[in-house]
């Protein structure tokens, strides 16, 4: 592992004593084509680490990078409300006393790009992130991260995933049984039933379709090496210009199948750790009191509908209360050991 520090926000001399974040590339042993597959993660920790609840393993969605869980409005004047930065999760997580990990998944942000997107399956990135976070809890385990971090033996991990990071955080769990918890932001089995072409909709009436056959989907969706762009918004908000920070790329076979009818049903039905669900009230999702049926057997299943939000609910008005919901609730269902109020 290569370890990169960096500072978030300038705040002058206060900031150059403390350091509260790490960038760490990971070499995962995985080969992609000819690419040898490296991943980037940052580790944000609190200011008093001893006091932390749990260890949060952030992944994001489709066409962002893990700057999505520390977004902020790049034009936001100087001085205390620049500093309270509504929008980022991951500092609203490390105020609770969370330790919290966030990742490029291959393909993103500044992990390895291979040529051939469409070799980037569901499967295998989620096996990728598995090797990540299993790398950095040894280092973690054994207090070797960061001089000021204790060594963190008995810490539960919560996976956390925003839409179809939230897929991808399914799916790890159900291979892996990496978490004593899932947050699932955003996501849900219905898909994007209105994007399937005709050729999809034929597979998906004789079952549910094998990676080759949604990789063909991806092909004829999104065309190219794999790799997509989202569409341009031309709004200037702040909620906004702090999206626009996270854009990246969208890797088409992951999309496909989270686009699919049914993505990962029988993963999430499989669940038998506390899961917090979280939408927009305009999400894309379909109707939030359907998903709960998704979840038959775990054992403590808490829904919250953002009002008036979209499909980005940290960008909502309400993006303050939704953390300090969050947080609480993390506390209350694996233990954390701090105060769980932001």
């Amino acid at each position: 592992m290569v370890f990169v520090d960096r500072r978030g926000p300038d705040m002058g001399a206060a900031a150059a004593r403390r350091t509260t974040s790490q960038v760490v590339e990971i070499d995962t042993n995985v080969r992609v084509g000819d690419a040898a597959i490296r991943v980037i993660c940052e580790v944000h920790w609190p200011e008093n680490p001893r006091n932390s609840g749990a260890i949060l393993f952030c992944t994001p969605g489709g066409g962002v990078s893990r700057r999505y869980f520390s977004l902020r409005d790049p034009e936001a004047r100087p001085g205390p409300a620049m500093f309270d930065e509504p929008f980022n999760f991951t500092r609203a997580m490390t105020r609770a006393g969370h330790v919290v990990i966030v990742i490029d998944p291959i393909g993103v942000g500044e992990s390895t790009r291979p040529a051939d997107g469409y070799a980037l399956r569901n499967d295998l990135v989620a096996e990728v992130n598995h090797l990540a976070l299993e790398q950095l809890l040894d280092r973690l385990r054994r207090g070797e991260l960061a001089a000021e971090l204790e060594a963190m033996r008995n810490w539960p991990i919560v996976g956390i995933g925003h839409s179809a990071g939230a897929m991808l955080t399914a799916l790890q769990q159900d291979r892996y049984r990496d978490f004593s918890a899932l947050i699932l932001l955003c996501f849900g089995t219905r898909g994007l039933p209105d994007y399937i072409d005709e050729t999809h909709r034929a597979v998906l009436a004789t079952g549910f379709p094998t990676q080759a056959q949604i990789g063909d989907f991806a092909r004829r969706m999104f065309g190219g090496s794999g790799y997509a762009d989202l569409p341009p918004h031309n709004v200037d908000s702040p909620a906004a210009r702090a999206l626009q920070q996270a854009v990246d790329k969208v890797v088409a076979p992951v999309a496909a199948h989270a686009m699919t009818p049914g993505n990962v049903a029988r993963e999430l039905a499989g669940i038998d750790v506390p899961v917090f669900l979280a939408v927009g009230e305009r999400d894309m999702t379909g109707p939030p009191e359907q998903m709960i049926n998704d979840y038959p057997n775990c054992p403590k299943l808490a829904l919250t509908v953002v009002r008036n939000a979209g499909h980005h609910v940290f960008v909502s008005a309400l993006s303050r209360q939704l953390n300090s919901a969050i947080s609480r609730w993390i506390f209350q269902q694996v233990g954390g050991r701090n105060d769980p109020r932001i």
